[in-house]
């Protein structure tokens, strides 16, 4: 990959992530932009893939979010999400509760946005991983399958 983009509402968040991309000497290969993921800054089909880790269950509107992925990906694209599933929000309460915290578990089940892609004609898989539950999607245009 050439070029990423890292988008993050949360100025204290994005700068986390250019120390860890400095660190790991990728930051040249990263445009870091801080906006509303319910509305991207990017013009339409403006990636070949998009990607959210850990992100969906912090979101107000998934749906709105996810139709955003959708726009700026295109039809030809691929969508993959990555969410913490009960074994990984278990493991993330016990950490915030030893700090005394609380992490929020949202309302964004991936079956949710499993769904909403499949009705628009994307092939949908679902992955598991220790801690994570993975969805990988394939737009209309670029099932083969």
């Amino acid at each position: 990959v050439e070029q990423v983009v890292s988008l993050d509402q949360d100025a204290a968040e994005q700068r986390i992530a250019q120390i860890q991309a400095i660190a790991r000497g990728v930051a040249r290969k990263i445009h870091f932009v801080r906006a509303d993921a319910r509305h991207l800054p990017f013009p339409d089909q403006a990636f070949g893939s998009v990607i959210s880790m850990n992100t969906f269950h912090h979101v107000t509107d998934p749906l709105q979010v996810l139709q955003e992925m959708v726009r700026v990906v295109g039809s030809n694209g691929k969508i993959v999400i990555s969410d913490f599933n009960e074994e990984g929000f278990d493991a993330l309460a016990r950490l915030h509760r030893s700090e005394g915290r609380e992490h929020p578990r949202g309302n964004a089940p991936l079956s949710l946005l499993a769904e909403f892609l499949r009705v628009r004609g994307w092939h949908v898989e679902r992955r598991s991983g220790h801690c994570q539950d993975i969805l990988v999607a394939y737009g209309p245009a670029g099932c083969t399958m």
